[in-house]
């Protein structure tokens, strides 16, 4: 059922009688496996990963920037180089050991927030620092901005907004950084009674956030959803939020509402356990179906877990008996890549397969992933699809097609603008001349 013929159903309704929606649906193919990089310098007690969006025209040392997965391991944070193989550049380092609780990009690609670690900084830089070359000192850069908060995950709503959710088992809650406001800056609380610890953090595509309960008591893998207007009213200063009364149960006990990520169709994956509750959810990932999401924002009752066409349960270990399981969705490739501890394996499998050191992850695809070659292999898994580029023939005949434009021009291309004053022309092609063969900064 389409959100928009939901909306037009009262809430007087007594019984919600839905068809049959669509499955959300997810293929994994052999030989699909990556791993992530670790740092042979440094320590930390897993690999954290995300990657930059769709919307990313960054280049990096003739690595464009979308798509790519970016890591944080030990004292260095890595640049995947080819897509679907586990080759990693490093392109920022550190002082300290990190123990990474995650490391996430803005909407737009240009900044990058890290949380090193329980009792250790939140780092926030621009991606422009980021090099393969000349790999930048994240602790002492003046360009970073670097915060002392409470966290356990955050989400990017926008280029500067980042929302930071903290807290143990007795509370926590979900506070807002103004990253662009230098060190220093206060950090809004916008609500502080979840009951229980810190879960994962997302938006979908309308704003509005998704979080919930990653342990505690009875409601362990509770997952809400907290409307759009009621986030802008909050940041305006307008109205207060709680969790409690105005976050809509969206699911009771998915796992422990851990590393949250809303994909292209706006289906909701989960990951995560709940290997010391009581609930036996653990050794899966979840995707919860966007009719549910729109059901639940237009007032319907939340997930039923029973239902395979609301709730599918992805496990790229056969065992299906990982403590843990992370996620990270990459739009740019409609790629999600789903962890895979695979310490035991059919039929000798253990009770319980704990995640230490580094844990390979299995790709997801739907069936109709971009695939630009057209060779049956996706995007995302593809090693011919975006390969390092150079200021070379192909750049140069784009650059004399743009030469003259402005930014007020609709066919502007500001990967053209080397110098960045808002136009194509001499001062560029100055910096084309003398970079000629040089791999791409943009």
């Amino acid at each position: 059922m389409s959100r928009a013929l939901l909306r037009g159903l009262t809430l007087s309704i007594l019984a919600w009688t839905l068809p049959v929606s669509a499955q959300p649906t997810y293929a994994t193919q052999p030989g699909w496996e990556l791993v992530l990089p670790e740092d042979p310098d440094g320590y930390s007690f897993l690999t954290a990963a995300t990657a930059f969006p769709a919307a990313t025209s960054r280049f990096v040392d003739g690595y464009w920037l979308a798509g790519r997965l970016l890591a944080a391991h030990g004292k260095k944070l890595f640049l995947q180089e080819t897509f679907g193989l586990s080759d990693f550049a490093v392109v920022a380092t550190l002082d300290a050991n990190m123990d990474p609780s995650f490391v996430k990009v803005s909407p737009d690609g240009e900044w990058i927030a890290i949380g090193v670690g329980h009792g250790q900084p939140l780092h926030v830089a621009p991606a422009s620092l980021l090099s393969t070359a000349t790999p930048p000192n994240l602790s002492t850069h003046p360009a970073v901005s670097s915060f002392s908060a409470n966290y356990y995950d955050a989400v990017f709503r926008d280029s500067r907004h980042l929302f930071i959710n903290g807290g143990w088992g007795s509370g926590s809650g979900i506070y807002v950084l103004d990253t662009q406001a230098g060190p220093g800056a206060a950090i809004l609380p916008l609500f502080d009674d979840i009951p229980g610890a810190s879960a994962g953090l997302a938006f979908d595509h309308d704003g509005n956030l998704i979080t919930g309960v990653g342990w505690g008591a009875t409601r362990t893998g509770e997952l809400r959803i907290v409307p759009a207007a009621l986030i802008d009213a909050a940041l305006a200063g307008e109205t207060a939020i709680s969790y409690e009364d105005d976050g809509l149960l969206l699911a009771h006990h998915v796992l422990s509402a851990a590393h949250l990520a809303v994909d292209a169709e706006g289906n909701l994956f989960v990951g995560g356990g709940d290997v010391f509750g009581s609930t036996g959810e653990f050794g899966y990932a979840a995707l919860i179906s966007s009719e549910v999401l729109g059901r639940v924002l237009d007032g319907g009752p939340p997930l039923d877990p029973d239902d395979d066409h609301e709730l599918v349960r992805i496990a790229p270990d056969p065992c299906a008996n990982d403590d843990t399981v992370s996620i990270v969705y990459v739009d740019a490739v409609e790629m999600a890549i789903v962890s895979a501890n695979l310490a035991s394996l059919p039929p000798n499998c253990a009770a319980t397969d704990w995640s230490y050191g580094p844990t390979p992850v299995v790709a997801h695809f739907p069936p109709d992933a971009p695939d630009d070659d057209g060779d049956g292999i996706p995007n995302g898994m593809d090693p011919d699809h975006s390969p390092r580029q150079f200021l070379d023939q192909a750049y140069f005949s784009r650059f004399v097609d743009a030469f003259g434009a402005t930014s007020d021009d609709p066919g502007f291309d500001p990967a053209l603008d080397l110098d960045d004053d808002g136009a194509i022309g001499w001062g560029d092609y100055a910096l084309v001349r003398d970079h000629w063969g040089a791999p791409r900064w943009r």
